[in-house]
């Protein structure tokens, strides 16, 4: 056994402060094992106070019938300095997300209400007294709708991302019908869909059975076919179709539109992703927030599902496809 040693590029001597780890070195060379090793972060220090921290590791070797121990020594000092602060840095971040997240849930929850009356009060103007107005009146009270209807979809989509980000949005599964919802929400955006001159063709079974959280799924359904008449010049064609196999079944949104760039594939389900299309707005609707796409993705998530979008790029339509499992 070598009795003397030297530390390579270190002056003066510095000696371990660790108690504990200076004496399972010692302990290695009475034993002269070569497999036992020893790694760890251990603090030193230099006889003058001054204490740091290294990487240490060990190993055992023969030379000329002597063993000898090899001792390697990392000055760790600094980079552990700097993952505190890096540590610390998290932690603000994090502390900051929270504040975001606590401000938009209740912001959200506070205009919830407010705009709900504003846009209820304004429909039941142009449900009921709409023939008593004189065109200026009419149009102001249609914009006021407009804007709150907006508004009030933008409060719900940000209480949606608020639940989907911190786990609170359940999915209560039942029987539904996917055909007839699909049908359902296709009358609730024929106003829509007359307005752009849009034709859309179903391509659906006579009913088809699925479990599944039926005001989500229609919230689904809303989202891909809103987008599509939105991204859809006037007089173009929307086809909805259905295939079912044993395990799944594929819900199909198949439109003419203006299509997506592979950058914008890469955006779509991304939150706030909107997609500015400033050269073609005169043929689409660019309202929007961005965020019923990636609401949309969520959802089928949680419902153990899929969904994937395909276009061959511009003014070539696109195809949007969702998977959901049937059991």
């Amino acid at each position: 056994m070598a009795r003397n040693g030297r530390i390579v590029g270190k002056e003066p001597p510095y000696v371990l402060y660790n108690k504990e780890t200076r004496e399972s070195i010692k302990e290695r060379v009475a034993k002269e094992v070569p497999d036992d090793k020893l790694d760890g972060a251990v603090l030193f220090w230099n006889g003058e106070g001054f204490q740091f921290e290294v990487y240490l590791q060990t190993s055992l070797f023969k030379l000329d019938n002597e063993t000898f121990m090899q001792i390697i020594l990392q000055d760790i000092t600094d980079r552990k300095k700097a993952e505190e602060i890096i540590k610390d840095e998290m932690n603000k971040l994090k502390e900051i997300d929270q504040i975001r997240s606590d401000f938009v849930r209740r912001t959200s929850h506070e205009l919830k209400t407010p705009l709900i009356s504003i846009y209820s009060s304004t429909q039941y103007l142009l449900d009921n007294l709409k023939q008593d107005m004189n065109d200026e009146t009419l149009s102001l009270i249609e914009s006021i709708n407009r804007g709150g209807n907006r508004l009030k979809r933008l409060t719900e989509n940000l209480i949606d991302v608020f639940n989907i980000e911190t786990h609170l949005l359940v999915i209560r599964k039942k029987e539904i019908d996917l055909v007839k919802v699909i049908k359902d929400c296709v009358k609730d955006l024929s106003i829509l869909l007359k307005e752009r001159n849009l034709i859309c063709k179903l391509d659906l079974n006579d009913s088809c059975y699925i479990h599944a959280d039926k005001t989500r799924i229609e919230q689904v359904i809303l989202n891909i076919l809103s987008n599509a008449i939105k991204n859809t010049p006037k007089n173009g064609l929307i086809y909805i179709g259905l295939n079912k196999s044993i395990d799944f079944i594929k819900l199909i949104f198949r439109d003419t539109g203006i299509g997506f760039t592979e950058v914008e594939k890469d955006k779509i389900f991304k939150k706030f992703g909107k997609i500015e299309r400033v050269d073609i707005k005169n043929e689409i609707i660019t309202e929007g927030s961005g965020l019923g796409l990636y609401i949309t993705k969520q959802i089928v998530e949680l419902h153990g599902g899929e969904i994937w979008m395909e276009s061959e790029g511009r003014n070539k339509g696109s195809v949007l496809t969702i998977k959901l499992p049937l059991n």
